[in-house]
C-alpha cells in the first residue's frame, strides 16, 4: 500500500462522514461534497492499485 492509496482511502472515509452528516442535518451541499469526496477517494485508491500492478509487471519483464 502506498501513499496515494492511503490518501484515497482517507478521502473515502471523510466523504462518507460528510455525506452522513449532510443527511443528518439536511445540508444538501455537505451531502453532495461528501459524495464527491468519496468518489474521488475511490478513484484515487484504484489508480494507486493500478500503478502498483503496472510497476510489478514492469519488474517482471
Amino acid at each position: 500500500m502506498n501513499k496515494n492509496e492511503l490518501e484515497g482511502i482517507a478521502k473515502k472515509v471523510v466523504g462518507t462522514v460528510e455525506e452522513a452528516a449532510g443527511k443528518l442535518t439536511g445540508d444538501l451541499g455537505l451531502q453532495a461534497r461528501g459524495a464527491v469526496d468519496h468518489a474521488l477517494g475511490a478513484t484515487q485508491e484504484k489508480v494507486a492499485e493500478l500503478e502498483q500492478k503496472l510497476a510489478k509487471i514492469g519488474k517482471e519483464t
